[in-house]
């Protein structure tokens, strides 16, 4: 007797937090997705930020190679000879051919005395204002964020 006692006020309590416990999890998981939603874009724009800087740095390291080969020959290479000219010539290395997002970065010389180097960005097309664009070595744009 003295169990069913026990055993119906237990289901009283328990049939009493049911809706409580439900109330708190429910509040977990609200706290959870906002502080997700708070963190995920900071942390994606952090990554962007830390790519093009990147970028910025190894079209830098471009640049150099590329007036270290117009004091060496007394001009630029010619676009269809980028990169493998300075690769071949030990000027640069492949990897340094590409941005953070790995793609190719666009080089136009017609002449040999004026050239352009370009990374398209994050979206990896022409324009949309995250364009990092060189020209005879000064930087002309300098993607979305300010240069650091």
């Amino acid at each position: 007797m003295m169990l069913k006692v026990l055993f119906q006020r237990f289901r009283k309590i328990q049939n009493n937090q049911d809706g409580s416990i439900f109330l708190e999890f429910l509040l977990v998981i609200i706290i959870i997705a906002i502080l997700a939603a708070i963190v995920i874009p900071s942390y994606t724009a952090m990554q962007n930020r830390n790519k093009e800087y990147s970028t910025e740095d190894k079209m830098k390291q471009v640049v150099t190679s590329l007036e270290i080969y117009n004091s060496d020959n007394g001009l630029y290479p010619l676009t269809e000879d980028f990169p493998s000219m300075l690769i071949e010539s030990g000027y640069l290395k492949e990897e340094q051919a590409r941005d953070a997002w790995g793609n190719n970065f666009q080089y136009i010389c017609e002449e040999g005395n004026v050239y352009v180097l370009r990374s398209y960005g994050a979206d990896g097309e022409e324009g949309g204002g995250d364009d990092i664009v060189f020209k005879n070595g000064k930087m002309i744009e300098d993607g979305v964020y300010p240069n650091k």
